[in-house]
């Protein structure tokens, strides 16, 4: 228990309590007040390789780290899959979306 005490009481682990404690007590930071915009797109390309049976799908997406920009695309081999109208899906479709953050 010796070694313990004097592991405490040393100055390393008295900067990481100090640091601790300044962590707890600290405010967190609010996002400046104002209107902010961004865009997302989201593309999906079906297409009919491989016989367009569905048995590829993969997907793909980055978003910024304040989450306002971000893409994402789709690829599967569904194209030949009618969808719930009867027909088949385009093989290309982008869906645009504005996102809006309103702080105040």
């Amino acid at each position: 228990t010796a070694f313990a005490d004097r592991l405490v009481e040393s100055p390393s682990m008295q900067l990481q309590a100090l640091g601790a404690t300044r962590r707890r007590v600290s405010k967190p930071a609010k996002p400046p007040k104002g209107l902010r915009w961004g865009l997302a797109l989201t593309g999906a390309m079906r297409t009919k390789w491989g016989g367009g049976g569905g048995n590829l799908q993969t997907f793909a997406g980055y978003q910024t780290p304040d989450g306002m920009w971000s893409a994402h695309g789709l690829l599967a081999n569904d194209g030949a899959i009618a969808d719930s109208s009867g027909s088949e899906p385009p093989p290309l479709r982008m869906q645009p979306k504005l996102n809006v953050d309103l702080s105040l």
